[in-house]
């Protein structure tokens, strides 16, 4: 039903309402997306279950209050991987795949100092199957809860929408590549589509992923298409190793990315620009938040 539309919104070219949302709002939601990624991180990074909630508040009250549960191995794992990020980036730029060597360094040394055993929790722990789920589904739902359906299908793809459009004029601030955001809900209109006889959740842009095919230096849409491809690919011949790797360094790999969306230069100059540009900047990101 959100892919049905997605395919309506491109269809009927409505992605060119997004136009007149304006940058402030962009740089504030995309600031409070890096944020919240971030934050939903630091349990993985530290080692620490923390509680659920809405927002950022919870999590943050849950890992002051577990400060001393803190499993020093797995952050180390973290901080060891993240740090080998930075340097290769800054020694190698984008010739080589700079995280996956550090995710494979980081899951290497975990294994071999054995600090699985000392509490450091890998992929396998939180319940992920070491082998591809793949099936063919045909959703059997009822005619008399398709009402029930449209509404929620109807904000998931508005929202996936905003999401996409937002994140991708952000992007073209770095890329100068310009989003047409009808094109993209006919694109994800059909994902989502061909996702559901999969049992796969609605198609969407996401900003950690844009961030860091960006910092990959990815140039043209069929970057996405590779990666889809070794995934499966990864999945289907070396799930076995997959679930080896540490929580932890999975976690530095997305806080290092994520943290891209948060461009404190941009934020800088439009909070000094216009008074109107600060105040709409900082009411989008707390309403974000």
């Amino acid at each position: 039903f959100s892919g049905l539309f997605k395919l309506l919104l491109g269809a009927l070219d409505l992605g060119k309402m997004l136009r007149f949302v304006s940058n402030s709002v962009i740089i504030g939601f995309l600031s409070a997306v890096g944020v919240t990624i971030v934050v939903g991180q630091i349990g993985n990074f530290f080692g620490i279950q923390l509680d659920r909630g809405v927002g950022i508040i919870p999590p943050l009250l849950s890992f002051f209050r577990n400060l001393s549960a803190i499993n020093w191995y797995a952050f180390a794992a973290g901080l060891i991987t993240l740090i080998l990020i930075i340097l290769g980036l800054k020694l190698f730029g984008n010739k080589i795949p700079v995280a996956l060597v550090a995710v494979i360094i980081g899951t290497v040394l975990v294994t071999i100092l054995k600090w699985n055993e000392r509490g450091v929790v890998l992929v396998r722990d939180v319940g992920i199957p070491a082998k591809v789920m793949l099936s063919f589904h045909v959703p059997q739902v009822p005619i008399r809860e398709y009402l029930n359906l449209i509404v929620p299908a109807a904000v998931i793809a508005f929202f996936g929408m905003v999401e996409t459009v937002s994140i991708g004029k952000a992007m073209s601030q770095t890329t100068g590549h310009r989003v047409d955001a009808s094109k993209e809900m006919i694109g994800q209109g059909i994902g989502s589509i061909l996702g559901g006889f999969f049992q796969a959740i609605p198609s969407s842009g996401s900003p950690s992923r844009t961030a860091t095919n960006v910092s990959s230096n990815a140039r043209t849409r069929f970057a996405t298409v590779i990666a889809g491809f070794t995934v499966f690919l990864v999945l289907l011949f070396f799930s076995k190793l997959i679930v080896l790797i540490p929580m932890s360094v999975l976690a530095a790999v997305v806080i290092h990315s994520s943290v891209k969306l948060i461009n404190l230069d941009v934020i800088r100059q439009t909070v000094k620009s216009r008074h109107v540009s600060a105040f709409v900047t900082i009411a989008t990101f707390a309403a974000t938040l």
